[in-house]
């Protein structure tokens, strides 16, 4: 799984203008007993849409921003305004959630959720706000960033329609670990499409006993 993370680590409010100074890591992840790891950290600041390199560790100040950066800012500037404990964005291309989204059926909010939560117990009990669905924009479009942040005010992971997925988060696990969690959900639901089957998945009294269970405890 390709992640692209953004994550704010100082935040400078002269007057009225605003600089941000992030970190823009990227993140790729072998998931099988966490085999190979790569870390390649990035420091720039950006202003009034121009952004100035203060260090590259690996990429010798030889990068340009995702072509994301502008829906990052936008989410970091939102969570900001409403003094949100998140300061992770987690912007991830994983495969069975983006596949998801081809799906038809899929496409309603709502219905789109009971099928994630059901394909097993850890869903419902961590994923308590469910994802949100933004329709496909053109990436890097402001229309992707402001619809993803309309989606943020009720959720912490949003699905962006045949494009990606983007959690927030307290620290990097915690956005990682909605990713994961709800990958693994899609998958479980395509592996047994793959073999011919329709999953059962949980019921809703079943769904109804995990709310009531560890809902509470949040």
């Amino acid at each position: 799984m390709l992640i692209h993370l953004l994550y704010n680590i100082l935040v400078i409010i002269p007057s009225i203008l605003i600089n941000f100074n992030l970190v823009n890591t990227l993140v790729s992840i072998l998931q099988r007993n966490a085999a190979q790891q790569y870390l390649d950290e990035d420091i720039f600041w950006y202003l009034a849409n121009r952004y100035h390199i203060l260090w590259g560790k690996k990429s010798g100040l030889d990068f340009e921003p995702t072509s994301e950066i502008h829906s990052h800012l936008s989410i970091h500037r939102f969570l900001l305004g409403k003094k949100a404990p998140q300061k992770v964005i987690i912007h991830a291309h994983a495969e069975e959630l983006i596949a998801l989204t081809h799906v038809k059926e899929y496409e309603q909010e709502s219905k789109l959720n009971r099928l994630l939560w059901s394909m097993n117990p850890e869903t419902k009990i961590i994923i308590q706000k469910g994802v949100g669905l933004v329709p496909y924009s053109v990436p890097g479009s402001d229309e992707l960033a402001q619809a993803t942040i309309k989606a943020l005010e009720k959720h912490d992971v949003i699905l962006w329609e045949k494009h990606g997925c983007l959690a927030i988060g307290t620290d990097v696990l915690e956005a990682f670990d909605h990713v994961d969690i709800l990958n693994k959900a899609a998958r479980i639901f395509f592996t047994c499409k793959s073999a011919g089957l329709d999953p059962e998945g949980l019921s809703d009294a079943q769904l109804d006993e995990l709310e009531r269970l560890f809902w509470s405890k949040k």
